[in-house]
């Protein structure tokens, strides 16, 4: 319980917050669940999800799935499809123009409790327009639930913090659930660069290549990580800045190991939603004297668990909680045991 009590408190210093799945099934929308349940009648809250969430049943697996609960005085965002199926009262606030393959996204207010499939914004422009959008109707605390495989949604430049969703369905051996989800944790506590702050949301699309005593940036003419030819060596000889606003990813870090590059070079990411690369990868980068930063770092402020798959099996709560307190600072919850 008092982990509980640790993480809605976390909850409630921030304005925005994402939910992040390690896998599918691994509970992201009974987090939501939890959030609202605990926290409505204390804070305007504001929900929308860049997936499918409330669904009957997985749309992959084909599994019961949990429902997007609602409660009187939320105001929730979903697409036109969906919110003509709802079965509760609400008021329609105002409808975005931006379309998607369910149609526009109609941002309502409840008017009475219920349950929802929630289909928000899928491209993070429009996602950041809500969130703004939620914040002139006076919105005190906003989530957004998360899709399997996108973490784009959790970018400090849209959330103040995020919650990792974990479980069972990641994995059958509870040492191997543990690791992945230690990996991503340490990926999301990179430590963010400072030395010379400056604005990177003006550059986009590229590699750019910063001076250390001068801290002029440069456009380097190559794209991205994965399209980077031979010849970048050539660039990183005297200035060891470099910044990179696309993916950053494994092969690319393997690639500067190889090639004697990694000693005292500095590779900056916007932020953990654009590092591809695995920690191994990441530490070896590291041992061989580079450095891995970002620009924005993200504020992880608690792991939920689901101890049961939708294979069938079920890990113990209480081990599992134990076992992952004890490597990470942020409490782990179990967000369907019995006192929450």
């Amino acid at each position: 319980m008092k982990n509980s009590k640790k993480l809605l408190k976390n909850i409630t210093k921030h304005k925005c917050v994402s939910i992040v799945g390690l896998e599918k099934n691994t509970g992201k929308t009974e987090t939501m669940n939890f959030i609202t349940r605990n926290i409505h009648k204390k804070l305007n809250i504001a929900i929308t999800s860049i997936g499918l969430d409330g669904e009957s049943f997985d749309q992959i697996a084909y599994t019961p799935k949990p429902p997007v609960n609602i409660f009187d005085g939320m105001v929730f965002a979903t697409c036109e499809a969906f919110y003509r199926e709802k079965k509760f009262l609400s008021e329609i606030l105002y409808i975005n123009e931006h379309k998607t393959p369910l149609g526009r996204t109609v941002i309502a207010k409840a008017k009475e409790n219920g349950q929802i499939v929630l289909a928000g914004p899928v491209i993070n422009a429009h996602l950041k327009e809500l969130v703004n959008d939620f914040k002139r109707l006076n919105s005190e605390l906003i989530i957004i639930d998360g899709a399997f495989s996108r973490i784009s949604h959790s970018s400090p430049l849209i959330s103040d913090a995020v919650i990792l969703a974990t479980g069972a369905a990641v994995s059958l051996n509870i040492n191997i659930l543990v690791n992945k989800t230690l990996e991503i944790t340490k990926i999301m506590s990179i430590e963010q660069y400072s030395d010379t702050p400056f604005n990177c949301e003006r550059l986009e699309h590229g590699m750019f290549l910063i001076d250390d005593k001068t801290g002029e940036i440069t456009r380097l003419p190559f794209d991205s990580t994965i399209t980077c030819p031979e010849g970048i060596e050539s660039h990183l000889l005297s200035k060891k800045t470099l910044f990179i606003s696309g993916a950053i990813t494994g092969s690319f870090l393997r690639m500067l190991v190889q090639k004697g590059l990694a000693k005292d070079l500095t590779v900056i990411a916007r932020d953990y939603t654009r590092i591809f690369a695995s920690l191994e990868d990441i530490e070896r980068f590291e041992k061989k004297g580079g450095s891995l930063k970002v620009m924005y770092n993200v504020n992880l402020i608690g792991i939920t668990i689901n101890p049961w798959s939708p294979a069938g099996y079920k890990y113990s709560s209480s081990e599992l909680i134990d076992t992952l307190q004890s490597r990470v600072n942020v409490p782990v919850v179990d967000v369907l045991g019995e006192d929450n």
